[in-house]
């Protein structure tokens, strides 16, 4: 049986790798941030959190064995981690620039709580450009619930 001290880190745990499940199975709802700026610091920000929450989790386990386990798990993550993350932050724009223009919004309907929006795409040179149409729902402090249609 867990014991207390394990309940945090693991709940923390599950927050963070939730994007990641996201991200690999294609879910169709999305977590987003309503500024560019924030979704990359975010992003960067979950991929230090995931080998530190591995770790944490790691050093309140009974088990000398998986204890170790987790820390070497741990280990071996931090170092792709903070590659991305650092891939991120360093891609990230600047305050001052003007947004990313390969998703550029072109028209939106407000229905009750939903915003439908249009956006054009521009994938670069591997595809034309496209519509993608999203719900999106508002949250607290500039979150958004995304849903692509």
């Amino acid at each position: 049986m867990p014991s207390r001290n394990l309940a945090i880190p693991l709940t923390l745990l599950a927050a963070a790798l939730m994007p990641v499940v996201q991200l690999i199975f294609e879910l169709p709802l999305q977590f987003r941030f309503g500024h560019l700026v924030t979704n990359h610091v975010a992003v960067a920000l979950v991929m230090v959190l995931i080998p530190t929450l591995i770790f944490w989790t790691s050093v309140f386990v009974q088990y000398k064995w998986l204890r170790r386990s987790g820390i070497c798990v741990a280990v071996l993550l931090s170092i792709p981690c903070l590659l991305i993350s650092g891939f991120v932050i360093f891609t990230a724009p600047k305050q001052y620039e003007i947004a990313d223009s390969s998703f550029e919004l072109l028209d939106e309907i407000q229905n009750g709580s939903v915003v439908y929006r249009l956006y054009r795409t521009d994938c670069g040179a591997t595809c034309a450009y496209g519509l993608n149409l999203r719900a999106e729902r508002g949250l607290l402090l500039g979150t958004k619930l995304v849903s692509p249609l």
